[in-house]
């Protein structure tokens, strides 16, 4: 859970036994775009296991860090869905409860990434309709492959690849696919260890509590955080109380920017930045203003 390769979510139910409270789950890896295409046509089905291993060029199908800010930063991060599932024989209504969860979290914690595709396998006819009634499309149904091994997995529980464009949600503008394709370039490209600082401080971390966890002195921290209110500054001197670098308010600028950020989180999103994409950033501030 902790690859930079992955984004995982789980789900628990607190009124359940201590060891038995995960409900749910879901995870994406970032792919490469390679993969996005070899994927689509292969004729063998099982997408999470090709994702795992290395391709037939030998390239590797999963994206690291840098690879997800470099995509992030040009057309957009592909990514597939490798777990979307309840975890327990749950109530009808219990299981829908989680899966709608599911879905409004997705958006919530995908937010500010630009995607460009998103994948996943649906394994039988149930998983194949919800995945329908999103907005996905059939992308491969491998049906060569079970014309040729027709007992091979149950017709009830084979899996079929579906997946949905940028260009095909915003198509459907209101969708709950439209949502998740939503985004807006960063204006402040933050560096790593910033962004890291602030995911923490969003998540309601004191910096008493960031400080050791990233192994810094409280004085460095303090300085990290001046770093972060000149760069704001320098973009948009306007969106924070008394943004002159070293001037006061340092509680009342942090409370300032994190409520910022929790609508704006394509800032602490992995990507590659460039002079030329800065002053792009800058424009789009000047336009919006």
């Amino acid at each position: 859970m902790n690859n930079a390769a992955t984004l995982s979510m789980v789900v628990e139910d607190t009124k359940r036994a201590p060891l038995d409270q995960m409900v749910g789950i879901a995870q994406v890896v970032f792919i490469t775009e390679w993969f996005v295409q070899w994927v689509k046509t292969t004729p063998a089905p099982w997408a999470n296991a090709h994702a795992a291993r290395p391709l037939p060029d030998s390239s590797w199908p999963l994206l690291g860090l840098e690879g997800v800010g470099k995509a992030n930063a040009q057309d957009g991060v592909n990514v597939l869905v490798t777990r979307w599932e309840t975890t327990h024989s749950l109530l009808p209504e219990d299981e829908h409860r989680v899966r709608e969860y599911l879905s409004r979290q997705f958006v919530t914690y995908r937010q500010g990434y630009n995607f460009k595709e998103i994948l996943l396998e649906a394994n039988g006819e149930v998983a194949r309709r919800r995945a329908l009634n999103t907005g996905f499309r059939v992308r491969n149904d491998y049906a060569a492959f079970f014309h040729d091994n027709p007992t091979s997995v149950p017709q009830d529980k084979r899996p079929c690849l579906l997946g949905l464009t940028r260009e095909e949600a915003l198509a459907d503008e209101g969708s709950f696919a439209s949502h998740v394709f939503a985004y807006t370039p960063p204006r402040f490209f933050f560096k790593p260890h910033e962004q890291d600082l602030l995911l923490r401080a969003l998540m309601g971390a004191t910096d008493e509590e960031i400080a050791p966890l990233l192994e810094v002195t409280p004085s460095a921290l303090k300085k990290r955080w001046l770093g972060i209110f000149a760069r704001v500054a320098e973009v948009d001197p306007g969106l924070l109380p008394d943004a002159a670098p070293g001037g006061g308010r340092g509680a009342e600028k942090r409370t300032t920017l994190l409520r910022y950020l929790r609508d704006h989180r394509e800032e602490l999103r992995p990507i590659q930045s460039s002079p030329e994409r800065k002053e792009a950033g800058r424009r789009q501030h000047r336009v919006n203003a």
